[in-house]
């Protein structure tokens, strides 16, 4: 029971810490950008987009705007993983993994950002 109320006591904790929350709320809001600029350029197109951009070798794939999405929700899962991560790593105290885990989930969710970009805007 103890060990119950520590762990909630933590959880609560982690949420409170600003820079903490800032990270995963920037995260999560670019997360969401995503999936509505997709949603919004692409809803109704019945053509083949450009999925993939290589400079070497120019376009190297086609396919439906939906499938625009998968890497979107590739970066959603990142996010949520390591959120879940860093909740435990926080109960445990440490707070260098925890802010490692926030920091690339952030930087995942601004690559993907820029490669979104560059795939409708191409």
């Amino acid at each position: 029971m103890v060990n119950k109320i520590s762990q909630n006591l933590h959880t609560m904790n982690f949420w409170k810490e600003p820079k903490i929350r800032s990270l995963i709320i920037s995260s999560l809001t670019i997360n969401i950008f995503l999936w509505l600029y997709i949603i919004f350029n692409f809803l109704g197109v019945k053509d083949f987009v450009t999925l993939h951009y290589n400079i070497f070798s120019g376009v190297d794939a086609i396919g439906s705007w939906s499938r625009l999405f998968i890497p979107v929700l590739f970066g959603l899962l990142i996010l949520i993983v390591n959120s879940s991560l860093a909740s435990h790593f926080y109960s445990q105290e440490e707070k260098k993994i925890v802010l490692i885990l926030l920091d690339g989930s952030l930087l995942a969710q601004i690559i993907l950002l820029l490669s979104v970009l560059l795939i409708i805007n191409f």
